[in-house]
């Protein structure tokens, strides 16, 4: 069926591979009017997203790019623009923008630009950081609306940009993908992990970010005092090799079970009692959202986003940035206090579904592509 006035979207994202800012997209393009907007999607790498779009017939695109502001991409980047001339061009990352900057855009297309975390952090070096903020100030200039996905976000923003103006749009959670009433395969019986275990659950990439090491160390350390313990850490990243050998040093690999990326995160949530989230900075966790809307007691670093979401012993618990006799502490908590447990669940569930719903997210976003397009 063609829908001849439908608006051309064009959404553009750094990487093919699934994580916080690809789930968000897969989301947004589901829950888009496609009788008003027509998706179209280019990613600057391959991947499971990919797949996922041409298996539900999206027009996708793969330029491949391995770096920030590369030339070397303009040309397929500019031609592609002319075949698929775009109402409107919704940039999801910093790494994506880049690689769009100096393509020939016509003044007449709206640019959204969604601001998954920012480039630029306190980890980095002085230089680092320097540059990453004048190319943000470039990005956030040559967009038409920014969208901030958390208030901590705009806040920085705000700080570091000269009359930086945004919106704020959370984001959601698919609530029928993310189905707490839903039975789904044993992930236990699958990785040979026992019925009766604790199991702690950590689903995101495996970089500094997210500071794996702390949570490994903390597990090391409350595995000696309880022995139903086990962890499963779902991902890939820079630091997985430095994770596993950790673990052997450790020697903790019956206890320790690691899997690569995938799909099935509703079932991995499922499968676990507790989701851990150590983040040293965190736009807005979509992996601590996903959890809980699967009713998970999270424990999460109050950092950034993750404060916007989670308030302490109301609907989670949170822990100071390397505090591992905090994680410890919190994971015994949990164990120990069936009662806490449960209402924090409840809670957790309530929280997304009333406020981070994907269907939300999308018709927020919407609202900005009308004002825009008008």
């Amino acid at each position: 069926m063609s829908h001849p006035s439908r608006y051309k979207i064009l959404f553009c994202i750094r990487q093919g591979t699934i994580g916080g800012g690809e789930s968000h997209l897969i989301d947004l393009i589901e829950f888009l009017d496609k009788e008003v907007y027509e998706p179209i999607v280019l990613s600057f790498s391959d991947g499971a997203m990919i797949t996922h779009f041409l298996e539900r017939n999206i027009a996708t695109y793969v330029i491949h790019s391995k770096r920030p502001f590369d030339l070397q991409v303009r040309k397929e980047v500019n031609s592609l623009l002319d075949s698929v001339l775009p109402d409107l061009i919704h940039i999801h990352g910093t790494r994506a923008f880049s690689n769009l900057y100096f393509a020939k855009i016509k003044k007449t297309v709206p640019i959204v630009y969604t601001v998954h975390g920012w480039s630029f952090n306190s980890n980095q070096s002085y230089l680092r950081k320097f540059l990453a903020i004048q190319a943000e100030r470039l990005f956030t200039r040559r967009s038409s609306k920014v969208i901030n996905v958390s208030r901590n976000n705009q806040m920085t923003g705000e700080q570091h940009i000269k009359k930086f103006q945004s919106e704020v749009i959370h984001n959601g959670v698919n609530l029928t993908v993310f189905d707490k009433q839903k039975l789904y395969p044993s992930i236990r019986i699958e990785l040979g992990i026992p019925a009766d275990a604790f199991v702690i659950g950590f689903i995101a990439r495996l970089t500094e970010q997210k500071d794996p090491f702390t949570l490994i160390h903390a597990f090391s350390a409350y595995s000696k005092e309880n022995a139903l313990a086990r962890l499963l850490i779902v991902g890939d990243g820079d630091l997985k090799d430095a994770c596993v050998s950790l673990v052997h040093q450790l020697n903790l690999q019956d206890l320790i079970v690691f899997q690569p990326f995938r799909k099935d995160i509703p079932a991995l949530l499922q499968a676990i009692d507790i989701f851990c989230l150590p983040s040293l900075w965190e736009g807005f966790s979509i992996g601590l959202v996903e959890a809980m809307a699967m009713g998970k007691a999270v424990i999460a670093t109050g950092v950034d986003g993750t404060l916007e979401i989670l308030k302490d012993h109301e609907n989670g618990l949170l822990i100071a940035k390397k505090d591992t006799q905090g994680l410890i502490n919190k994971m015994g908590l949990l164990f120990t206090n069936q009662d806490l447990r449960i209402r924090l669940e409840a809670k957790a569930y309530k929280t997304i579904s009333s406020e981070f719903s994907a269907h939300r997210v999308s018709q927020r976003t919407e609202a900005i592509y009308k004002q825009l397009l008008k």
